[in-house]
């Protein structure tokens, strides 16, 4: 699940943090199995561009932007 890859991640030595960047995993442990998307773009202002499947409707492709605060609440994998 979603959920763990932040933890599999450290415990295989990915390199792992709480900044953004560009083709970074971004995940969230939030819900039942968590979320993963894709950081495609870190703009100048903090605000983070991520593409995913899933977040909007089931089997849906979305892009989404999100303020450099909202940012701050993901992990990622690099």
């Amino acid at each position: 699940n979603a959920k763990n890859w932040y933890y599999n991640a450290r415990k295989s030595k990915y390199a792992t943090g709480r900044t953004p960047r560009k083709f970074a995993v971004m995940q969230s442990t939030a819900g039942y199995y968590g979320h993963v998307a894709v950081v495609e773009q870190v703009y100048k202002n903090g605000s983070i561009k991520v593409s995913e499947y899933n977040f909007y409707r089931p089997l849906k492709y979305n892009t989404r932007v999100l303020s450099k605060k909202a940012a701050r609440n993901f992990n990622y994998i690099y």
